[in-house]
C-alpha cells in the first residue's frame, strides 16, 4: 500500500493537505509543526478514533488529544494505492462520535467499496490489526519500544505454523489462567467460595446443636418457674381476699365518717340561717375598724390654739395697722421739713461790699461816698449779725422737736419709723391668715366628729338587722364576730365534709369495686407474705419465665436464621463432594497450563531466533558492527551483545541511543517478518538520539527499506535530509 496524499482537520490541522511519494519520506518540521499529529491522523483514517479510552494522569485519548483547535469537527480524507488501484478513504464525525462515518470509493471511478468499512479499514489494507501495525510499523514519537500483545504473538508463530492466527499462547494461556483462576486464586474462586460456605454451613450446624443443647436447659427451668407461678397466683389470690375484706371495712368506716361530717356541716348551715354573709361581715368589721382609727385620730390629735393678736409698737399704740402707718407717713413728713434747712442769710456779702466800696472811695479821696459806703456797709453787717443769732436759735428749737418724735417711737431715723409701721400690718396681716387657719380647722374637726357618729349610727342599724337588742357599738363588735365565728365554724365544717368526701370517694377510687360482704379467704397467708412482696415475686417469676420464653422464640428464629439441619447436613454433605471435584480441577488446570507452557517455550524457541537473528543483522549495521547479537524475553525484553563481550547486557545499562537503535532492528525485523510487504512504516523524531555517524547508517538502512515499503520519516532537526 502506499500513501499519496492526506487532508486533515485534526488538532492543530486546519485542512492542511500532506502530499507523499514513493520510498523515504523525509518529513522535516519544527516543534509543534504537527509531526505527531501526522501520525496519529494516518493511524485514526486506517483504523478510527477509539472511543472507549478514558483520560487517566499520565494519558490523554486521541478524541481529545486532537480535537481540532479551529472547532470545526475532526475529519479527514486520504488518497492511496493499493493492489493497483487508486481508493480514497473519508472519515468524518460528531463531537460524540469523532470519525465514527465512514466512506471509501475508487478515486478514478467514484464507485462505492463496500469491502471496505470504518472498522476493518486498516486491517484490510495492511493485513494487520491496529496492535500489530502500532507495535511494528508505526513508531511514534517516544515510544519505538516494542509491547507484548496476544495479536503481535499470534503474527509471529505464523513464522513457525502453517499459518493459523486463531491460536495464540497468551490467550489461550489467560484463558487457562482464568479458568484457574475461576476455580482458586489467593482467596477468590470456587474452591475458596465452597470451602468459605462448607465452613459457614459447618458453623451454623454447630451453632444449632448448640442453640438446641441451651434450650433443654432453658425449658427444664420453664417448667419450674411455671408451678411456682401457679403457686404464688394462688397466694395472692388468698391475700386479695383477705385485702377485700380490709378494704370493706376500711371503705364502711371512712365513709360512716363522711356522713356524720356532711350532718354536722348542715347542722352549722341551719344556725347559721339569717346572718348576713361572710363578706357582709367583713364590710362591717371593716367599716368600724376604720371609724374606731379615725377616733382615735381624732382623740390623739390635739386641738389647735387660737392665734394671739399683735401688739402696736412703741408710738402706735390704740392705733389699728392702717391708722399706724397714716401716722408714721405724716410723722415722718414732719421730721422731713423739721430737718431741712432754711434760707442762708446772705447779707454779709453786701455789707462786705459796701464796707470795701467805702473803703476804695477813701483811697480815691471822695470822703462824702466813701462815708455813705461805709455806713451802708456797717448797717448791713449788723442786721446780718442779728438774723444770724435768730436762725441758730430756731433751728435748735427745730432740732429738739425732730428728737422728740424719734423718741416717742424709740427710733433713731424716719425709716425706723416706717418700717415699724410695716411690720406691725405684716404681723396683723399674718394674724389675719392663722385665725382663717384656726377656724377652718375648727370646723373641719366638728366635721370629722359628725361624720363618724353618721357612720356608728348607720353601723348600729345594720347590727340590728340580725341582731335587734344592740344599742351601743361595743355591743355590736361582739355581734359582728360571734356572727363571723358561726360562719367559720360552717366553712370549717363545710372544708372537713369535703375532705371526708374526698378521701371517701379517692378511696372508692383505689379500692374499686369492693364487695359490702366479701369472701373470706380460704387459707390465710398474712403471716407469711405481703400482698407487695407476693407480686414482686410473681412479677420476678414471670419476668423470668418471659425471659425465658422470649431466649426460646430468640432461639427458634436463630435456628430458622441458620436453616434447617436436615437441610443443612446435606448441603455439607454436597459442599464436600464439590470441593474434591475443584480441588481434582485446580490440578488439571494447573498442569494444563505447565504443559501449556513447555510448548510455548518450545515453540518461541522456533520463531524467536528469526526475529532475534533478523534484529541483530539490523542492529549490526545501525551499529557500525559494534553489536550483531540480539537476545528477546517472551515479552519482547531485548538485551545486545557486542563482537568483544562474553556476556549480554540488558538495555537499561546502555545509552539510551543504543537503546533506540536495538528496538529499531527489532521493528524493523517484525515488519520484515510479520508484516505484508509494501506496508508503509511511520517514524516520529525516532532518530533524535542517534549521533552523526548511527543516524547516518540509519539513513542508509531506511533507504533500502525504502526500495520495499513507503516510509514517512517526520523530523525535527535536518540531519536526516543532509545525510547521504
Amino acid at each position: 500500500m502506499k500513501i499519496l496524499r492526506m487532508t486533515a482537520s485534526f488538532g492543530k490541522l486546519d485542512g492542511q493537505t500532506l502530499e507523499l511519494t514513493d520510498g523515504l519520506n523525509i518529513l522535516t518540521y519544527p516543534n509543534e509543526g504537527g509531526k505527531s499529529t501526522w501520525a496519529a491522523f494516518l493511524e485514526a483514517m486506517l483504523y478510527g478514533v477509539e472511543t472507549r479510552p478514558k483520560r487517566t494522569i499520565d494519558y490523554l485519548p486521541v478524541k481529545e488529544k486532537y480535537l481540532p483547535w479551529s472547532g470545526r469537527p475532526m475529519e479527514g480524507r486520504m488518497d492511496l494505492e493499493w493492489n493497483g488501484r487508486h481508493i480514497t478513504l473519508q472519515r468524518t464525525g460528531t463531537a460524540r462520535s469523532p470519525m465514527g462515518k465512514f466512506r471509501a470509493w475508487d478515486t478514478d471511478t467514484g464507485e462505492e467499496l463496500s469491502f471496505l468499512t470504518g472498522e476493518n479499514c486498516g486491517e484490510t489494507l495492511l493485513g494487520v490489526s491496529r496492535a500489530v501495525f502500532s507495535r511494528s510499523a508505526l513508531i511514534g514519537q517516544k515510544a519505538i519500544t516494542v509491547t507484548s500483545d496476544a495479536s503481535l504473538e499470534q503474527r509471529l508463530q505464523r513464522l513457525v505454523t502453517t499459518g493459523d492466527e486463531t491460536v495464540s499462547y497468551l490467550k489461550t494461556e489467560a484463558a487457562l489462567r482464568n479458568w484457574k483462576n475461576h476455580v482458586h486464586h489467593n482467596q477468590t474462586g470456587y474452591l475458596p467460595d465452597a470451602r468459605g460456605k462448607l465452613a459457614d454451613v459447618t458453623s451454623r450446624l454447630d451453632q444449632i446443636h448448640e442453640i438446641l443443647k441451651e434450650d433443654l436447659d432453658r425449658n427444664r427451668r420453664a417448667e419450674e418457674l411455671r408451678q411456682q407461678e401457679q403457686r404464688l397466683r394462688y397466694i395472692l389470690d388468698c391475700l386479695r381476699a383477705a385485702e377485700a375484706v380490709q378494704k370493706s371495712r376500711q371503705l364502711l368506716a371512712v365513709r360512716q365518717q363522711a356522713d356524720k361530717a356532711a350532718e354536722q356541716a348542715a347542722e352549722l348551715h341551719r344556725k347559721a340561717e339569717g346572718l348576713p354573709e361572710p363578706p357582709e361581715l367583713d364590710r362591717l368589721e371593716s367599716g368600724r375598724s376604720e371609724q374606731r382609727a379615725a377616733r382615735g385620730l381624732l382623740a390623739r390629735a390635739a386641738r389647735p390654739q387660737a392665734p394671739a393678736a399683735p401688739q402696736p409698737p412703741q408710738g402706735f399704740d390704740g392705733l389699728t395697722p392702717g391708722r399706724a402707718q397714716e401716722q408714721a407717713e405724716r410723722d415722718v413728713r414732719t421730721l422731713q421739713e423739721l430737718q431741712t434747712p432754711a434760707n442762708p442769710n446772705v447779707l454779709w456779702i453786701p455789707a462786705l461790699l459796701f464796707l470795701l466800696g467805702g473803703a476804695a472811695a477813701f483811697l480815691w479821696n471822695s470822703l462824702p461816698l466813701g462815708a455813705a459806703g461805709a455806713g451802708v456797709g456797717l448797717v448791713l453787717g449788723i442786721l446780718w449779725l442779728i438774723l444770724r443769732s435768730a436762725g441758730k436759735k430756731q433751728a435748735r428749737s427745730r432740732q429738739a422737736q425732730v428728737e422728740q418724735i424719734l423718741a416717742s417711737y424709740g427710733a433713731h431715723s424716719p425709716e425706723q419709723i416706717l418700717a415699724a409701721a410695716d411690720r406691725y400690718a405684716e404681723e396683723q396681716e399674718r394674724f389675719g391668715r392663722e385665725t382663717e387657719n384656726y377656724d377652718r380647722q375648727i370646723r373641719e374637726l366638728d366635721e370629722e366628729n359628725a361624720r363618724l357618729d353618721g357612720q356608728e349610727q348607720e353601723y348600729l342599724a345594720s347590727v340590728r338587722k340580725f341582731a335587734s337588742d344592740i344599742y351601743d357599738p361595743e355591743a355590736a363588735d361582739r355581734a359582728v364576730a360571734e356572727a363571723k365565728t358561726a360562719w367559720r365554724a360552717v366553712t370549717e365544717a363545710d372544708a372537713e365534709a369535703r375532705a371526708a368526701g374526698e378521701t371517701l370517694r379517692h378511696l372508692e377510687e383505689a379500692l374499686g369495686n369492693v364487695a359490702e360482704h366479701p369472701t373470706p379467704p380460704p387459707e390465710d397467708f398474712s403471716n407469711r407474705y405481703t400482698l407487695s412482696e407476693a407480686e414482686r415475686q410473681l412479677a420476678r417469676t414471670e419476668e423470668e419465665l418471659h425471659e425465658i420464653q422470649r431466649a426460646l422464640d430468640h432461639s427458634r428464629g436463630n435456628v430458622g436464621a441458620l436453616g434447617d439441619p436436615a437441610a443443612l447436613a446435606a448441603e455439607q454433605d454436597e459442599l464436600e463432594q464439590q470441593i474434591r471435584r475443584l480441588e481434582l480441577r485446580e490440578q488439571a488446570l494447573m498442569l494444563a497450563l505447565q504443559t501449556l507452557a513447555e510448548a510455548n517455550d518450545s515453540l518461541r524457541s522456533r520463531f524467536s531466533p528469526q526475529i532475534t537473528d533478523a534484529a541483530g543483522a539490523y542492529l549490526h549495521r545501525l551499529t557500525r558492527g559494534k553489536y550483531e547479537t540480539v537476545q528477546m524475553t517472551k515479552d519482547l525484553d531485548l538485551s545486545v551483545q557486542a563482537q568483544s563481550d562474553v556476556i549480554s547486557r540488558d538495555l537499561a545499562f546502555l545509552s539510551g541511543g543504543t537503546a533506540d537503535q536495538a528496538y529499531l532492528a527489532l521493528r524493523l525485523a517484525i515488519c520484515d517478518q510479520a508484516l505484508e510487504e509494501g506496508t508503509p512504516l511511520v517514524l516520529d523524531d525516532a532518530l533524535v538520539f542517534f549521533d552523526d555517524d548511527r543516524l547516518a547508517a540509519a539513513m542508509d538502512v531506511l533507504r533500502e527499506e525504502a526500495e520495499k515499503r513507503q516510509i514517512l520519516l517526520f523530523t525535527c532537526q535536518d540531519r536526516e535530509s543532509k545525510t547521504q
